[in-house]
């Protein structure tokens, strides 16, 4: 991934603009802007290929700023960073052409992730000695899970397709169900039945956007058994339902 792949990162936390700097360079050029204003204003300057801009601003919403760089280029991928969470933040960040979001406190390997999937690119992954690097954990928005949450999440990573019960998902932390429930909680912000949610519908997301599939069989491939299960769940998170998902990027 070549260093002319600019990120343009907008927040007014200096703690999260450095972690993002050092975790992203290299591969990545990265400018950074505090206020909206600048953020234009760099824009209009710089090359950006894509945007972390974060949901409060001191000068404005980041729902604002991304309308206003969508105006100016409809086709930049954009990735909204929020300390909300909200599933109204999330389905207003869908309507305005978001291309995903980012929910405080995420991880390194999230951003990377998301970034690459941006960029259409193979996914880059966390540097060995990040966060070492700095000196100092990852702070605020970039927050690592405990060695047993990380375990949990990769086992719903990888069986998200398949009926997960809570005691399963437990079990992978070692926990008991009532323990992990609370921490999950405090160290992911979602419930685990919410995590796996969201990977069941971030996953459906980018097979619509493939167009091979009928929403149907995206809808048994991402582990869902009812069709009307499925919508309810993509609405209330995408904001619209598959079919419309579809025909808006077809």
């Amino acid at each position: 991934m070549s260093a002319s792949v600019t990120v343009l990162v907008v927040d007014d936390d200096a703690a999260l603009r450095e972690s993002l700097v050092t975790l992203l360079v290299p591969p990545f050029r990265v400018v950074t802007a505090v206020t909206g204003q600048d953020a234009k204003g760099l824009f209009l300057r710089e090359k950006v290929d894509v945007a972390l801009i974060d949901y409060v601003l001191p000068d404005c919403s980041g729902l604002e700023l991304l309308e206003d760089l969508h105006r100016a280029r409809p086709g930049l991928p954009i990735l909204l960073m929020t300390g909300f969470g909200s599933e109204a933040v999330a389905v207003t960040a869908f309507r305005g052409g978001v291309w995903d979001y980012l929910k405080k406190p995420f991880t390194a390997a999230e951003v990377l992730e998301r970034l690459s999937r941006a960029l259409g690119r193979r996914p880059t992954s966390v540097p060995n000695d990040f966060p070492r690097a700095t000196g100092r954990p990852l702070l605020d928005g970039m927050a690592v899970p405990h060695p047993s949450i990380e375990r949990a999440m990769r086992f719903v990573d990888l069986n998200f397709r398949e009926h997960l019960s809570l005691a399963q998902v437990a079990q992978e932390a070692g926990m008991s169900k009532y323990h992990f429930c609370r921490v999950f909680r405090q160290q992911v912000g979602l419930t685990p039945g919410e995590f796996v949610a969201s990977r069941r519908i971030g996953h459906a997301v980018e097979l619509l956007r493939d167009g091979h599939r009928s929403v149907t069989e995206v809808c048994v491939e991402i582990g869902f058994k009812n069709l009307t299960h499925f919508g309810r769940v993509f609405r209330r998170l995408v904001g619209q339902s598959p079919s419309a998902y579809r025909r808006a990027r077809s």
